[in-house]
């Protein structure tokens, strides 16, 4: 049952994660614990329907396998760094493709030990795609935190410039004030001193 239980909420937490991350201003609130009702009903089912309190279960796998293909369609509409979003469609395609084939062997083998030893194997296939998952995602929060950090710079260019301009006009007639004029004044007597040119 909790083995069970720990898949659905796995699966439940990415879908809300993969919606955060596509839009974060998706709202949060108390409303979403209502989620983990029908995940532990779900979860109860299939171990009692599965005979085991612990073990693999196929509807569970064919769940799992059905949240990793939702993942991987979100990230491939999703905005972002295309290598970062090719990679984790790619790893969670790959990764919903193992979970299915191996829900279908439990569905055919009923037990682990009777199945394929390629069905066998599949969880260091999972492990793998996890690691390609975990540079898919390092990749996106590099790319956002690039993408923020040049918007900011941005606003700071913009505001140091208006702050500039604040500082040599009249915040009321819009004129230019003394300091302006002090710093026209130095630069014209300098260039008079320089070239021995005229000042006028």
């Amino acid at each position: 049952f909790l083995l069970h239980l720990s898949l659905l909420g796995h699966v439940m937490f990415l879908l809300r994660g993969v919606r955060r991350f596509r839009d974060e201003r998706a709202s949060t609130g108390a409303y979403e614990l209502l989620w983990l009702i029908p995940v532990i009903a779900i979860a109860w089912w299939t171990a009692i329907e599965s005979g085991r309190a612990t073990g693999p279960s196929a509807p569970i796998a064919l769940v799992v396998a059905a949240g990793y293909v939702t993942a991987a369609v979100s990230f491939a509409i999703s905005s972002g760094s295309p290598a970062g979003r090719v990679l984790l469609s790619t790893s969670f395609l790959l990764w919903g493709v193992e979970e299915a084939v191996v829900g279908f062997g439990y569905l055919r083998f009923r037990e682990p030990g009777s199945m394929p030893e390629a069905l066998q194997y599949g969880n260091f296939a999972a492990m793998l795609l996890e690691m390609m998952i975990a540079v898919g995602i390092i990749i996106l929060l590099f790319e956002m935190s690039q993408a923020r950090l040049a918007s900011e710079m941005e606003q700071l260019l913009h505001s140091d410039q208006q702050m500039k301009e604040q500082g040599v006009r009249d915040p009321l007639t819009g004129l230019y004030n003394r300091h302006h004029f002090n710093d026209v004044i130095k630069r014209e007597l300098a260039n008079v001193r320089r070239y021995g040119i005229s000042l006028s």
